[in-house]
């Protein structure tokens, strides 16, 4: 689908989304959004749109990973630094902070994770029920 065609079929939606009122002026009808891609409808995505969501689905997986090397990496240095602060106050005290955070660094990872992961299922359904939708009405 080019370019032209898609904004040529996003004029007709436009159109078909006002409504007249009884004194004979036209009235946007206002949709719900619950979602930032709801404006975006399953017949003019593409391919590059699937793409695109498949982009995000694995950059949402490598800042996951990304989160839990630098949780493993705290765990590490802070068990590291109480090993061998010997004498050193100020160092065994570094060590012992920098469990906790590395524990709260990947907890933070998991859930942003999660909460990303679940945004990403919610839009690949609904334009999974959006497409299903469009081929209903044109099979009829």
């Amino acid at each position: 689908m080019t370019l032209a065609r898609k904004r040529e079929t996003m004029a007709k939606k436009k159109k078909a989304e006002k409504a007249e009122r009884p004194d004979g002026t036209a009235e946007e009808i206002e949709e719900t959004q619950d979602s930032p891609y709801s404006r975006f409808s399953a017949d003019v995505l593409i391919l590059r749109d699937e793409l695109a969501i498949d982009r995000t689905l694995l950059a949402n997986e490598r800042t996951l990973l990304a989160y839990l090397r630098s949780a493993v990496a705290l765990i590490l240095a802070g068990f590291t630094m109480i090993h061998f602060s010997a004498d050193v106050s100020w160092f065994w005290l570094a060590g012992f902070v920098s469990i906790p955070v590395g524990v709260l660094a990947g907890l933070v990872g998991i859930v942003r994770f999660r909460n990303m992961n679940r945004m990403i299922t919610r839009i690949r359904r609904q334009i999974k029920q959006e497409t299903q939708e469009s081929e209903e009405m044109v099979t009829g």
